[in-house]
């Protein structure tokens, strides 16, 4: 359970990094800040569902 609310907690706070750095999500400085967080995504993505796959057994 430690392991999905931290992973939600990581995706959310880069998610409002990118969005703060863009300033808007039509900006044209946004493809690269997703570049640059896309790492941090998807680690989180995958604890967040290794999260959850823990929670089902």
């Amino acid at each position: 359970m430690i392991v999905a609310i931290s992973a939600s907690i990581v995706l959310v706070l880069t998610l409002g990094c990118m969005l703060a750095v863009a300033g808007d999500l039509r900006a044209g400085d946004f493809w690269i800040v997703l570049m640059c967080g896309s790492p941090t995504l998807l680690l989180g993505g995958l604890f967040l569902w290794l999260g959850v796959r823990r929670l089902k057994r």
